[in-house]
């Protein structure tokens, strides 16, 4: 779902600090840390189209679902 925001540039600052205190109060350290979460190690002999297709048949994927990231 998208939402939209109007703001008058004379209060951006304040938005700004307002977001960020908001965000700080609901995030962690261990959220705001960059990651990359794999499935594992792919070996030669597995990349092959039949191996290609065979995950993209096993979708969907999203939210809750991501994606195999090897």
């Amino acid at each position: 779902m998208a939402a939209g925001l109007s703001l008058d540039k004379s209060r951006l600052a304040e938005f700004s600090a307002a977001f960020a205190e908001h965000a700080a109060s609901l995030l962690g350290e261990d959220e705001l840390l960059a990651r990359v979460v794999t499935d594992g190690e792919l070996q030669a002999v597995d990349f092959d189209l039949s191996a290609a297709e065979a995950l993209a048949a096993a979708g969907p994927w999203g939210q809750g679902f991501p994606e195999p990231t090897f």
